[in-house]
């Protein structure tokens, strides 16, 4: 499939030059663009590829991203729990301490 995209963007007169690095998305409606206007992008079969590449990486840079960040929300949430509890301690303890001086009166 990558070739065959890649094949749909070619112009060889302007080989060498990358005009546009989008998200899949992005390059996908730039693509569509293009062909409803009757243009072809300006990449060569190679530049396609490169392009391909690179979204593929930053799509696997970005699920990295959201898994270290899910990771941290884990931590956060794990150490909000923990301080909770110590100040509830904390607090028992206070009354508790209150308690047994009020009886001691």
């Amino acid at each position: 499939m990558r070739k065959s995209a890649a094949k749909t963007l070619v112009e060889p007169e302007h080989a060498g030059r990358i005009r546009f690095i989008f998200d899949a998305e992005g390059f996908s409606n730039y693509v569509q663009e293009c062909q409803d206007a009757g243009v072809n992008p300006v990449l060569t079969v190679e530049e396609a590829d490169c392009m391909l590449d690179l979204i593929h990486d930053q799509d696997r840079d970005l699920a990295k991203t959201r898994k270290e960040f899910a990771d941290y929300k884990k931590k956060a949430f794990i150490f909000d729990l923990v301080m909770s509890a110590v100040a509830i301690v904390f607090y028992v303890a206070l009354y508790i301490r209150f308690l047994i001086e009020l009886a001691m009166r």
